[in-house]
């Protein structure tokens, strides 16, 4: 069977479930009733020695400026919030900034500004909350955490995201961060708001991105032997739970005759049943409950 033909016969629910819960962690708290939401990919840029690069998949262009250079590593991060209480909502920007023994020029003076593909202006300073704080780590080294918030309204997200090009500007009191969103921002930004609002947004748009990333997960882990199934459940290559099961595979199994079998077989079923466990949060839930039984024992072996 092709794979058009399968994913005609992938139902809307199908694929409902498959975006639910990719692009941002909803909850709702039972004793305060208070319904929340928060992006899972920030947009994020990352500073070291002497250039400014972005720090995720996120993607964006950023401009260095030589000034300020007495650092070993600074990023900054960019995630959304929606909070909702009976008939009190608020949308907000999360920025924030780590860096050590880095002067960075501060949050005190920060604004988000936008360009949208009709020339529409769009500039998000309504401050809602600063933080900051400084922890002195090993010898003379120095940790600065700084966090701010910013009131979003609804309408300002969704000319965001209905737009085919987005530009941006992250304005400090002496630097400016300036690109332009790429297809994978604009999803994630697409993605948020399907999650936290309404399941019928773009929908095909967004099952086609969480089907196309997936795809491309498992290539990466097949070519480095990667724990297909351990990697659907924890959602993540290098999860701490994966490379405990990779590291029992290398070091216990593969030096048996029968462990070495069993490897074999696994690799031929697992492909199938970690795209499965993808589409299916429930069973997925029952399997990392059985995976972290096993690597608990694993761990305890290893003590």
């Amino acid at each position: 069977m092709s794979d058009d033909v399968n994913e005609e016969n992938v139902s809307s629910d199908q694929k409902k479930q498959a975006v639910t819960g990719h692009f941002a962690e909803v909850s709702e708290d039972r004793f305060t009733q208070v319904k929340s939401a928060k992006s899972k990919n920030p947009l994020s840029w990352a500073r070291s020695n002497d250039s400014t690069t972005p720090a995720s998949a996120a993607s964006l262009k950023a401009v260095h400026e030589t000034q300020y250079q007495s650092y070993e590593y600074a990023a900054v991060s960019i995630s959304i919030e929606y909070r909702h209480k009976d008939d009190a909502d608020g949308l907000f920007l999360a920025i924030l900034f780590q860096g050590i023994n880095y002067d960075w020029p501060g949050l005190e003076a920060f604004e988000l500004l936008f360009i949208v593909d009709d020339g529409a202006r769009i500039a998000v300073t309504d401050r809602s909350m600063h933080q900051h704080d400084y922890e002195v780590m090993s010898g003379e080294a120095v940790k600065k955490v700084e966090f701010v918030q910013l009131h979003m309204p609804l309408s300002d997200l969704m000319t965001l995201i209905d737009a085919r090009k987005v530009e941006y500007r992250l304005s400090f009191s002496k630097l400016n961060i300036e690109g332009v969103l790429t297809e994978n921002d604009l999803i994630n930004l697409r993605g948020f708001y399907n999650n936290a609002f309404d399941d019928e947004y773009r929908l095909e748009e967004l099952y086609t991105a969480v089907e196309a990333e997936s795809a491309k997960s498992t290539s990466a882990a097949a070519k480095s032997g990667g724990c297909y199934i351990a990697t659907a459940v924890y959602g993540n290559y290098d999860h701490p739970s994966v490379i405990v099961l990779r590291a029992f595979r290398d070091d216990r199994l593969a030096q048996t005759m029968s462990g070495r079998a069993l490897i074999k077989m696994y690799y031929m079923a697992s492909p199938l049943l970690a795209s499965k466990l993808k589409r299916a949060p429930n069973v997925s839930a029952g399997a990392r409950i059985i995976l972290d039984k096993i690597i608990a024992y694993i761990s305890k072996q290893n003590a």
